[in-house]
């Protein structure tokens, strides 16, 4: 029995120890979903509140003084009236595409370094629409009283 207990392999050890499953590629940019979603709110709160209130408290004074009405105002009401309308899913469909699209093209596996910081085109597209919507929303607001101003200065109230 010893010379053919002497004839087998030494025991080899069980796979137990492997290397660590490969992590699969996230759907989305957890962190660009939050700020497109912080983004698609801070809309969505502007043109379905805001922008509605603040032109039902200037336009009977517009009215009253018989003065053209911005471009950048119409166009503005216009689009906060296409939401009402149901259009803010559009917004909201628009906000979700980047972070899916974010998670697709970024590189996989990720840099060992999981502190290093990493050029994200992505979020400054989105922070670029976000301050430019904003700014359309300022200007839309606030040229009316522009407006309204040079009316008064030159003295051209509408006579009934």
């Amino acid at each position: 029995m010893t010379s053919n207990s002497s004839s087998l392999p030494p025991p080899q050890p069980l796979g137990y120890q492997s290397a660590a499953p490969e992590k699969r590629r996230p759907i989305i940019d957890l962190p660009l979903a939050i700020i497109c979603g912080f983004a698609a709110s801070l809309i969505s709160v502007m043109l379905l509140l805001v922008v509605p209130y603040v032109w039902a408290m200037q336009a009977p004074t517009l009215m009253d003084f018989g003065v053209r009405i911005p471009d950048a105002t119409r166009s503005l009401l216009a689009f906060s009236r296409f939401c009402q309308s149901g259009g803010i899913v559009l917004i909201w469909i628009l906000f979700a595409i980047p972070p899916i699209v974010a998670a697709r093209v970024q590189p996989w596996p990720p840099p060992p370094i999981a502190r290093q910081r990493v050029f994200r085109p992505a979020r400054i597209i989105i922070t670029l629409m976000v301050g430019l919507f904003c700014v359309w929303i300022v200007l839309g607001l606030m040229l009316p009283h522009t407006v309204l101003l040079d009316a008064i200065s030159a003295g051209t109230k509408k006579q009934n």
